[in-house]
């Protein structure tokens, strides 16, 4: 029963996700219900994975959690100290929101590696949220009855959701995951029905992250599917091409290039009302508007509009950065780093990762990250090398690097619990594949070495240890 909890967990999200968006748009309460379940759940989360841990004797996973555990505290006490703006309340839920993928990493790590959550099940799991998802968009679109993307001036709609850049991020993760159940199992109609819906959801949200996601994740998967099937045509891969063929033909109506239009034309606008801001503008306003023209002067015109002007909160918070205590430097600054009034962050997680919690956490994270990296590059070439591609593998790297790419470009992946927990879950599988295909290679390694010494043995009849642990090129101790 323990385990099958967190089936029903992932498949409440979309349902979760909704009722939170309509408790904040039509109640003004401190705390939503996601933020509730959410927390609750990591609480739960904790002290099942230490549990777990313990009793596996798996000590290397219980230091790591316990350290990013602690590491969170110290931020929060450095900060209690140093932070000119501190507000416990804002602090607190942050780093709430930065746990909360890593212990749902834990829990997933677990499932998986005990076999308690296969691929087959997940998958479906992600077929019936993706479906759930766009229907949650297309129907109240339709009736009139849906939340706008920007606001009044762009179009755009997310349904009943509450962020479009989230939203677009959880259909561009689910997709290539629900292409691949589709693809290996022929008659799965409401995947084949998903990929459709999915497409026209992404279409509705008007991002340029959802836009892009999703005709990236449409490409690399037809590419991979035409292969595979020797340039047959099948359904899952005419899902796919459909899909494709719409977004492309329907490319300049699209919410996404008119919202990029009408960007470039109030940037026009503005321009002409700098010329006259003497007349238009208080002194304090132009005071802000020419501290933000000589960030642009540091960036590039074409990188700020591409980014949504992520570029100069980046460079107002590396300022930030360079000004403060060398102690928050280097464990942290926290919460959108430093402020006057309102806390805004750059919007690109690495970034706010790196301000918000200095540069041992970005050290502590690059360094466990790039060890399985590398062994995870090692295992693609591996497979390419022997010309066995796993499928599955091939969807889950799409859906993983696509989600960490709109992380890196336009955030709400790392610190927003609704996204970040498919992040986690990815990242979970991936690392137990890791794991089972560096245990292969030791035990093909181990294997090649027994050979080796039989064929010794074969040549020089008898030998002692050292002679053998010198011929295959092994310590004493582990020849003996």
């Amino acid at each position: 029963m323990k385990n099958k909890f967190w089936l029903y967990f992932i498949i409440l999200q979309p349902l979760l996700d909704v009722v939170t968006n309509l408790m904040i748009k039509k109640i003004d309460l401190p705390i939503t219900l996601g933020i509730v379940v959410r927390m609750s759940v990591m609480m739960f989360a904790f002290f099942y994975v230490i549990h777990y841990f313990y009793n596996a004797k798996e000590r290397k996973m219980l230091y790591f959690n316990l350290l990013a555990v602690g590491y969170l505290f110290v931020n929060l006490i450095i900060n209690l100290i140093w932070k000119n703006n501190f507000d416990l309340m804002e602090e607190v839920a942050f780093l709430a929101k930065t746990a909360y993928p890593f212990q749902m990493f834990f829990v997933f790590y677990i499932l998986f590696k005990n076999k308690w959550l296969l691929k087959e099940k997940i998958t479906k799991l992600f077929t019936i949220n993706l479906f759930v998802i766009s229907l949650f968009i297309i129907i109240p679109t339709k009736l009139s009855l849906s939340f706008e993307s920007y606001g009044n001036f762009y179009e755009g709609s997310v349904g009943w959701f509450n962020a479009a850049n989230e939203t677009g991020a959880i259909i561009a993760f689910l997709l290539p995951l629900v292409i691949w159940s589709v693809y290996k199992e022929k008659n799965n109609w409401l995947g084949l029905i998903t990929i459709l819906t999915a497409t026209y959801a992404a279409y509705l949200v008007g991002t340029k992250v959802s836009l892009g996601s999703i005709m990236m994740v449409l490409v690399a998967s037809s590419i991979f599917i035409f292969f595979k099937n020797k340039i047959r045509l099948d359904k899952t891969l005419a899902a796919v091409l459909f899909s494709l063929s719409f977004l492309i033909i329907s490319f300049n109506q699209s919410p996404a290039i008119q919202n990029v239009q009408s960007v470039g034309v109030e940037i026009i606008n503005k321009e002409n009302n700098y010329k006259i801001k003497e007349e238009i503008y208080t002194p304090v306003q132009i005071e802000q508007i020419e501290q933000i023209n000589k960030l642009k002067e540091r960036s590039h015109p074409l990188l700020t509009r591409a980014l949504s002007s992520r570029d100069i909160y980046v460079l107002q918070h590396f300022e930030y950065f360079e000004e403060a205590h060398p102690i928050r430097k280097a464990f942290g600054m926290g919460y959108a780093s430093e402020y006057e009034s309102k806390p805004k962050t750059t919007e690109m997680d690495f970034f706010d990762f790196l301000f918000s919690f200095g540069i041992v956490g970005a050290l502590i994270i690059l360094i466990t990250l790039s060890r399985k990296a590398i062994q995870l590059v090692k295992i693609i070439w591996n497979c390419v090398r022997e010309k066995k591609i796993d499928n599955f593998m091939y969807f889950l790297l799409v859906a993983f690097i696509l989600l960490l790419a709109v992380s890196f470009v336009a955030g709400h992946v790392l610190f927003a619990p609704s996204v970040s927990l498919y992040l986690a879950i990815s990242a979970a599988f991936l690392y137990v594949i890791i794991e089972k295909e560096t245990e292969k290679i030791l035990k093909a390694l181990a294997n090649r070495r027994r050979v080796a010494i039989v064929k010794y043995l074969e040549k020089a009849n008898s030998a002692s240890v050292g002679d053998i642990a010198e011929q295959i090129k092994l310590s004493f101790t582990a020849t003996s």
